[in-house]
């Protein structure tokens, strides 16, 4: 087994290191909702912390309560080496990928995904933290900080009342972990997709489709693929010159698919819509286009300046009541901030200044977003907010709990303060 998983909220490290797992994490390098696994009809999140500033120190995943912020399943890799440490390594890395699986196992509980290191993925019991199966997970092709997430649990697209799971080009069955389609994509059997994503009932069998990102394309493309069959639906491609959006910068949008989410109706043709995000941080723009799940045509395209890989615009909730999804921007770097946009209209809804958080100085945050679930029950689903330090990275990670009615904080989450001084004995 490549890594130890621990269902507990503490462990104690070797006593030759010296340390504060606190200090310089990157906590919340992934977060993920991965539903109600504890039965309190709230859903709960997972977190992933891949890296840390000290050497010595394990790698970790958590699942936290959504009601009270407690820790329901600590999960524990390998710690870092010496030059993974220098390097800052996250890619391959144990905890570099988290998501909800479903209810895989059958048991009335949704099972986690946990990417565990270069090429394996486990299907973690949210009953119990066991592992329910052990998956091979391709390396995608020219991996960038951030982008890649070639896994996705699928629902039960087979029928036989156990959710299943997408990695790569593949689709396997939760129930024993054979093959049971093979996604139409350009790639390999050894290459991956750098992203994977729900994106509704594009074809109308009942089943939410897939969105294949493949950004690092020149200019990116995405796919939106049949989660029955694997049949290719749609396919995508980023605009090959970006002159329109300014005179001083153009060239293609090859970040074009760094995150695709479900957009729903927004040409109002009874089928769902995908919003695909992009970003680029050389040039310095981050863009959400709408994009027609009948059609397969581009609905809108709305372009800010300033992006960075970690940080796409990312389809959220349906915030102002008009049955369509909106979308969060957040600042890039130095910027520090989170911002939904109504998807119908285009225009601001509200403004998260992260420098009110008071937790250190904004210059080099990074800002990503996912779905929370509806944390405190009102209506309209929450935001998780990744908050993480580029420039400086003794400073630690942590995660923001959002409404997504209106930006108010609801909880903050950090490594689990049991664990902030062990190593050492004095």
């Amino acid at each position: 087994m490549l890594a130890r998983l621990l269902a507990t909220a503490c462990c104690i490290q070797s006593p030759e290191f010296a340390y504060d797992v606190g200090t310089g994490d990157w906590f919340g390098y992934r977060t993920a909702n991965v539903g109600d696994v504890n039965a309190d009809e709230i859903p709960d999140c997972a977190v992933g912390n891949p890296w840390n500033y000290t050497l010595g120190v394990a790698r970790r995943a958590w699942v936290f309560s959504g009601s009270d912020g407690r820790v329901l399943f600590e999960f524990e890799g390998p710690a870092n080496t010496p030059n993974e440490w220098t390097s800052r390594h996250v890619d391959r890395a144990f905890a570099s990928g988290v998501r909800g699986a479903g209810d895989v196992d059958a048991d009335g509980r949704p099972d986690i995904l946990l990417s565990v290191g270069n090429h394996e993925l486990r299907v973690i019991s949210g009953r119990t933290g066991g592992v329910l199966h052990s998956l091979v997970c391709p390396q995608p092709r020219d991996f960038r900080l951030g982008t890649a997430r070639p896994f996705l649990g699928l629902g039960d697209a087979d029928g036989d009342g156990h959710a299943d799971v997408a990695i790569g080009r593949f689709a396997y069955s939760g129930k024993d972990g054979s093959i049971l389609f093979v996604l139409e994509l350009p790639t390999t059997a050894d290459e991956a997709a750098l992203g994977l994503f729900a994106v509704g009932d594009i074809d109308g069998d009942a089943s939410s489709d897939i969105g294949v990102g493949l950004p690092t394309d020149s200019p990116g493309r995405v796919l939106v693929c049949s989660s029955r069959d694997g049949r290719r639906l749609h396919e995508w491609t980023g605009l090959h010159e970006l002159r329109e959006f300014s005179d001083e910068r153009s060239g293609p949008e090859r970040g074009f698919g760094v995150d695709i989410s479900v957009g729903g109706d927004m040409d109002r043709d009874g089928v769902e819509d995908v919003l695909v995000g992009s970003c680029r941080s050389g040039e310095g723009w981050n863009r959400v286009s709408g994009f027609g799940g009948r059609s397969g045509s581009r609905l809108w395209t709305y372009h800010e300046f300033g992006g960075y890989p970690t940080n796409g615009a990312f389809g959220v909730a349906d915030i102002d009541g008009d049955c369509v999804s909106d979308f969060a921007m957040p600042g890039c770097v130095g910027i520090a901030s989170v911002t939904v946009y109504s998807s119908r209209a285009r225009s601001e809804r509200w403004t998260v200044d992260l420098d009110s958080d008071e937790r250190w100085a904004s210059w080099g945050k990074l800002a990503s977003v996912e779905r929370a679930g509806d944390v405190d029950r009102d209506g309209v689903g929450d935001l998780l907010v990744s908050v993480l330090q580029d420039a400086s990275p003794g400073l630690p990670g942590y995660v923001l709990l959002l409404s997504g009615r209106d930006g108010r904080r609801l909880r903050v989450y950090d490594t689990p303060s049991s664990l902030r001084k062990v190593g050492k004995q004095r």
